[in-house]
């Protein structure tokens, strides 16, 4: 399950009747919300490892009925350094989620996932469940 307290990229009326007219439902419209099943490592990128900059960056996309990120339909929320930006993107297009459903059945739904790179004892980067 999504994490509640991150940071929600606000949607006006006309974005979310376009996207309910493609097929696409919000994660507070289904009635069980999308899951993260499987994701790649994140790559910290070594420049920014041996500076020390830490950061989050989180990303909005489409999850399809087969659980997949449709990546087209990928865009960045926030970024804390532009440097983390293709990793996280790297890591997204590669995840496999449990979709939205709605009735017992699979949906289309936009959702939002924070991706944090921390520096640890082995240099690691991690993402938020």
């Amino acid at each position: 399950m999504f994490d509640d307290s991150r940071p929600v990229f606000k949607l006006d009326s006309a974005e979310v009747d376009s996207l309910r007219r493609a097929g696409v439902m919000l994660e507070r419209d289904v009635a069980e919300r999308p899951r993260v099943l499987m994701i790649a490592d994140l790559k910290y990128p070594a420049d920014l490892r041996m500076m020390g900059i830490q950061g989050r960056v989180v990303l909005q996309f489409v999850i399809g009925l087969d659980g997949r990120v449709e990546p087209r339909t990928i865009t960045l929320v926030s970024a804390d350094d532009v440097g983390f930006i293709s990793p996280a993107r790297e890591a997204l297009v590669t995840a496999r989620f449990r979709p939205g459903r709605v009735g017992g059945r699979p949906v289309r739904t936009l959702a939002n996932l924070p991706f944090d790179f921390k520096i640890r004892r082995r240099s690691t980067a991690t993402r938020t469940p």
